[in-house]
């Protein structure tokens, strides 16, 4: 007798593997990255349902001498049919799936599940890059801090200073690489005057960066932020998600001037 059950899951690739039968890649609420067999030919049923970005039931078996699941059944519930038409939500979605895979959801199945559909749902409602942009990061900094890797912005990690409580002329601090902290610029000029591997961040972005933490996600999405601080939050995240991958990610060099 085999082993049959179902789970909620989001495709993350199908992949030929031998004649009429392909190799998915799913993300799953409770195992986290799992693999299966689907069986048929391009015109199947299940290989039109079984596809990329596609989130619902999935109902699987395996013989007792089997080493592999095999897909029975698939009832997708969400399809993210806007991923098929903007290369930078296609982009935007597939670092998100590579960073979970390559961290294995961080041990957090249950959070990483809802962290990433969560994301994917919103990506797909968005209807300017800057939309997209913004909720990619915001993704990617809640997943630092699922992996307890988010550095400290709200105060000075060397004085431990609220960074709000800083004069308006002190309105930048510094992410120190070596130390993998953030220091408000007092500390950074005062203690770590040979410093030269650095990130400059204005105090407004470590606000939002604050924000994204603490606050709904419907009260993040409507704070303004000036281009400037846009791009000081991709370099930090971008420096910090790569640093937890341990490698360079794939979809950042195919996404090279998109992302």
């Amino acid at each position: 007798m085999g082993k049959f059950f179902f789970c909620n899951a989001l495709i993350f690739s199908v992949k030929p593997s031998k004649e009429n039968q392909s190799t998915v890649c799913f993300l799953s609420e409770n195992e986290g990255i799992s693999f299966a067999t689907l069986y048929g030919g391009s015109k199947s049923r299940l290989k039109s349902l079984v596809s990329p970005w596609n989130s619902g039931t999935i109902y699987l078996s395996k013989s007792n001498t089997g080493s592999f699941f095999k897909i029975n059944d698939f009832e997708p519930l969400k399809y993210h049919l806007s991923f098929r038409e903007d290369i930078y939500k296609l982009l935007a979605a597939s670092m998100a799936a590579e960073i979970v895979i390559n961290t294995n959801c961080s041990a957090s199945y249950e959070k990483s599940w809802y962290l990433l559909n969560g994301f994917l749902d919103g990506l797909d409602l968005c209807r300017e890059k800057k939309q997209s942009e913004l909720g990619l990061y915001r993704f990617l900094w809640r997943y630092l801090d699922l992996s307890g890797l988010k550095p400290e912005t709200s105060f000075c990690s060397y004085c431990t200073k609220d960074f709000n409580t800083k004069s308006q002329n002190d309105n930048f601090s510094f992410f120190l690489k070596n130390e993998q902290n953030i220091v408000c610029s007092e500390c950074f000029f005062h203690e770590f005057p040979e410093e030269r591997d650095f990130i400059p961040i204005e105090n407004k972005t470590l606000n939002y960066l604050n924000a994204i933490t603490e606050l709904k996600p419907e009260e993040t999405r409507k704070i303004f932020l000036e281009e400037k601080n846009i791009q000081e939050i991709k370099h930090l995240i971008f420096y910090l998600i790569e640093n937890i991958n341990q490698k360079p990610l794939k979809t950042l060099e195919t996404g090279k001037g998109i992302l």
